[in-house]
Formats: structure tokens, C-alpha cells, sequence
């Protein structure tokens, strides 16, 4: 369950839209945060029988600037970090087993956009960054890779007082980069994937807050919205608003399923898949997710469900493509089944 945590918490943000308006956005934000993170690399020397890089914990800090309640840009930093087990490595004096000590570390500038400022403050973001590899130990000094890389990544923040928010984001990581020197006597190239795929937790200080001028219109509620809808191409409807979800919105959430569904080529037979969609249950619904009862418990029961579903599969040989198809579907299903169970409600009332 290590990676549970990666992405877990997203299913907050598909649920989030119908909280109640905040009277004030911060200007500054500075966070710290730790979560985990996969990566994209499979050799990491470049040598026959190489190990891939597999990272214990994952770092995220940095600073924004708000330049109004929905654009904020700033700079930040994240990465991931592991020690390998026990290789045996062929030295300038012959083989010997040896620990290693493996970071990848991105530094750049970031722009988030808030899809709303209430007591839930959902917001996607994007960035643009330098990566540094570096891979170290006693027998062998250190080595670095330089290159770049760019992110996306979801999140959702929740305001704890005047001075402090909570916040959980995903993050999806790409670049290049290249050993400064051949990591190993007998590596074929200097190249190296600095991907990573992974969320964290974060802690942020806030200061500097400024009213909003005008009070945000409501805006259409995804708990009100059928996603079964949206994958066909239609605009949901939301319950007695006449108003419609939005392409952005409806791109934005199936964007976040396929985001959440990318675990299922995680090479561990849906161990990661079900861990991630369990704990999207989980963490939703101990956020408070629901519109009402009844969505939060079709959201949470047949979260667990669909997680069941997918590490019997994997268990049973099931391929990544049919795993990760099973998650799409099975997320899509899901929220559509909470949307007629808040409707219900609704009507009830």
C-alpha cells in the first residue's frame, strides 16, 4: 500500500463543488509537503539485469502568488528519493555489493488556476522546471543527470483558519535528462527518464488576505452531473439550476478518472490500482465529500467495490489495458449511480 496515497484523494475535488462560498483569498502561500511517487525509469545504469528506480517518498515545496482569487503563479520544488537495495556494481576494482542512494529533485515555476474559492478550494496547475538526478555512495562518490521537465497536476486545498490551509495534490512529471559521465563502467548511454507520477500532502502558511470584490456565482455542482453523460459527448445537466456543466469542466473530470486510472500500469497486478481507488473512498468521505448521505455512501461503497474488483482482476492475470479500462469505466459508473442518488434525495426534499 505505499502507493496508496498517489492520487488518493481526487475524488474530493469531483465532489467538492457544491461547498459553500469563502469571503477571502490569500495573497501569498508558502507549503511544505510528503507523499509518494513512482517512476518512469526502468534502468538506471544502463547495464544488462539493471534495477529500475522505485522511490520511497516524494518532497513538494514552494511559493505562490496570488494575483486574484482564481490565477496565482509562483515557484516550487518536488521530487522523490530512495535507497536501492544491494546491487552487485562493477567498480573500477572489480564487483562489489552496494547501496545507493537515488533523488530526483525538479526546480522551476508553477501556475495554478482555482476552479473556485469556497470552504473547498479545487485547482489544477502546471509547470515548467530544471530536473537534477543524483545517484551516490560511499564505494562510488556521486554522479548527476541534468535536464528539464514539465508537471500537471490537480489538487484541492481546504482553508484551517486565518493562516494555514490543507491541501492534497497529484502530479504528473515529465522530462529528459542525461548522466553527466556513464553511471557504470559498462552502461550502453548516459540517458535517463526523470518521470515521476505521485501526490503529496501539504501543509501551507497564508498571509497577506484580501476580500473579494464581488460574491462568486455558484457554479454548477459535479455532484449534480452525470458523468456516464459527459463520456458520450453530452453537457450534464445539474438539478433544478437549468444551468450546464461546462466542456472545461467536463474535460477536467474525465481528465482526473484517467489521471486516477494510471496506477493500473504500475506492473504490480492492481495492487496499486485498488490501493489508490480504496483510498479515494476512504479520504473522500472522511473529508466530507457528499452533497448528501446518500451520494457519499454510493461514492464510498462502490469505491471499495470497484477496488475489489480491480485486485481480484489483477490477481487473475488481467492485462494493465484491461485494468486501467476497468478503472475508467468503473469511476464513470460510480459518480453517474451518485448523481441519480442525489437527484432522488433532491426530489425527496
Amino acid at each position: 500500500m505505499r502507493t496508496a496515497s498517489r492520487l488518493a484523494v481526487w475524488v474530493m475535488l469531483a465532489l467538492s463543488w457544491g461547498a459553500s462560498e469563502a469571503a477571502d483569498h490569500p495573497k501569498n502561500e508558502v507549503w511544505l509537503g510528503f507523499g509518494g511517487a513512482s517512476s518512469l525509469e526502468k534502468s538506471v545504469f544502463n547495464v544488462p539485469n539493471d534495477i529500475a528506480s522505485v522511490p520511497e517518498a516524494a518532497v513538494s515545496l514552494g511559493f505562490l502568488r496570488n494575483l486574484n482569487a482564481r490565477h496565482a503563479i509562483g515557484f516550487h520544488l518536488y521530487g522523490a528519493y530512495e535507497t536501492t537495495p544491494e546491487i552487485a556494481f562493477q567498480g573500477a576494482s572489480g564487483s562489489q555489493l552496494v547501496r545507493f542512494e537515488l533523488g530526483t529533485t525538479n526546480v522551476g515555476v508553477r501556475y495554478r488556476y482555482a476552479f473556485a474559492r469556497r470552504a473547498l478550494v479545487p485547482y489544477l496547475f502546471a509547470g515548467a522546471n530544471l530536473v537534477g538526478v543524483s545517484i551516490q555512495s560511499d564505494a562510488t562518490g556521486e554522479i548527476g543527470a541534468y535536464g528539464a521537465s514539465g508537471c500537471i497536476g490537480p489538487g484541492l486545498g481546504v482553508r484551517l483558519g486565518r493562516h494555514f490551509m490543507l491541501s492534497a495534490e497529484g502530479v504528473a512529471s515529465f522530462g529528459n535528462a542525461s548522466w553527466e559521465k556513464p553511471p557504470a563502467p559498462n552502461s550502453s548511454s548516459t540517458d535517463y527518464d526523470p518521470s515521476l507520477l505521485g501526490g503529496t500532502v501539504n501543509l501551507s502558511y497564508v498571509w497577506g488576505t484580501d476580500a473579494l470584490a464581488t460574491p462568486v456565482p455558484r457554479e454548477p455542482g459535479v455532484a449534480d452531473s452525470s458523468l456516464a453523460t459527459a463520456a458520450n459527448g453530452a453537457a450534464a445537466a445539474t438539478s433544478g439550476a437549468g444551468t450546464q456543466m461546462s466542456a472545461g469542466q467536463v474535460v477536467l473530470l474525465e481528465g482526473m478518472i484517467l489521471l486516477l486510472s494510471t496506477p493500473a500500469f504500475a506492473d504490480d497486478r492492481g495492487g496499486s490500482l485498488a490501493g489508490v481507488t480504496a483510498a479515494s473512498a476512504l479520504l473522500g468521505t472522511a473529508a466530507g465529500g457528499g452533497a448528501n448521505p446518500s451520494s457519499t455512501k454510493v461514492m464510498f461503497f462502490g469505491l471499495l467495490s470497484l477496488a475489489a474488483l480491480e485486485f481480484t482482476l489483477g490477481r487473475a492475470g488481467a492485462t494493465e489495458q484491461e485494468l486501467f479500462a476497468t478503472s475508467v469505466v468503473g469511476w464513470n459508473a460510480v459518480t453517474y449511480f451518485a448523481y441519480r442518488a442525489e437527484q432522488k434525495a433532491k426530489a425527496r426534499q
